[in-house]
This record gives structure tokens, C-alpha cells and sequence, in this order.
């Protein structure tokens, strides 16, 4: 969260399971904190498939959003360059109409 704090990426990538704290923890802190709420957020995840991913299942009733992106383990390097590809360049998009 620092990191992010300090150098406000364009888009973050998460693994559910982090050494110390889930992604899910921090992904529910950057999308509750309006400084960061806009980031983009890969998920990935070795232990859930795609098709099996609700971020409802891993809130405990928060009201979080869908992350922008998930991928499973082993990521598909061209899928997650694609990923990256659209969502900063949605981002940058959006911040020229603004």
C-alpha cells in the first residue's frame, strides 16, 4: 500500500495469496481509499480458476467491486500483456476526456 501511496501506479497486479496480508486485503483497501479507488486491479490467482472467481466470495460482505482483470496461474504471459495493454490505455483515455 506504501508503494502505491507513494508512487501511484497505473495499474496494480495482485496474487490472492501475499506474504503477510491477502491481495484481497489490499484490493479492498486501494478500492475503498478514493485516491486509488481508479487504479486498475489484475487479480491472479494458482488456486482459483477464472470461471470460478466472485470477489463476493472473498469480502465477507464488503461492497467491493469486480477487480478490472483475473488471471490464473501459470498467467498466460500474451493474455496478461493484452490485459495491461487495454486497461492503461482505457485509463489514459479516460483521464483525457476528464
Amino acid at each position: 500500500f506504501r508503494i502505491v501511496e507513494n508512487q501511484k501506479p497505473d495499474l496494480v497486479c495482485l496474487d490472492i495469496m501475499m506474504p503477510m496480508k491477502s491481495g484481497i486485503s489490499l484490493y479492498l483497501r486501494l478500492k475503498n481509499d478514493p485516491r486509488f479507488r481508479d487504479i486498475p486491479v489484475i487479480i491472479i490467482s494458482g488456486v482459483i480458476r477464472d470461471a470460478d472467481f466472485d470477489i463476493e466470495d472473498y469480502t465477507a460482505g464488503e461492497n467491493a467491486p469486480d477487480p478490472e482483470g483475473f488471471l490464473e496461474k501459470p498467467v498466460d504471459v500474451t493474455r496478461l500483456i493484452e490485459l495491461v495493454d487495454r486497461l492503461t490505455n482505457n485509463r489514459r483515455e479516460n483521464s483525457r476526456i476528464r
